[in-house]
């Protein structure tokens, strides 16, 4: 998974654990234009732990879904490759996380 890999970076992130500033975690499949101005500013106003990017797309069935709740934008769960539609929103393989996402993750080297 994505938490395994960001742990053990997580000196480098938060610069040895000084810097409380958000920061993005990209795919590494990621290749597109998207508006990273934009998305930082919506972290910074709802004031969450993390951020994600969706997209819509025509075939949610194809891919992991997000559900959430619309007028407040929080992510409710995920569907794995739905047989039915309940979204057409899936993960865009971009995040902002505040370094306070590290207190959720086991030490480095530890599993879940």
């Amino acid at each position: 998974g994505t938490a395994g890999p960001l742990k053990l970076a997580e000196k480098l992130v938060t610069n040895d654990g000084s810097s409380e500033e958000p920061f993005f975690v990209l795919n590494g499949d990621v290749l597109c234009s998207f508006p990273l101005r934009d998305m930082i500013h919506v972290h910074m106003k709802h004031k969450g732990i993390g951020t994600l990017m969706t997209v819509r797309v025509d075939q949610p069935s194809n891919y992991g879904v997000v559900v959430g709740d619309d007028p407040s934008g929080k992510i409710e769960h995920f569907v794995n490759r739905p047989e039915t539609f309940v979204s057409n929103l899936i993960n865009a393989g971009l995040y902002i996380f505040n370094p306070s996402i590290f207190s959720r993750f086991p030490p480095a080297g530890e599993k879940a």
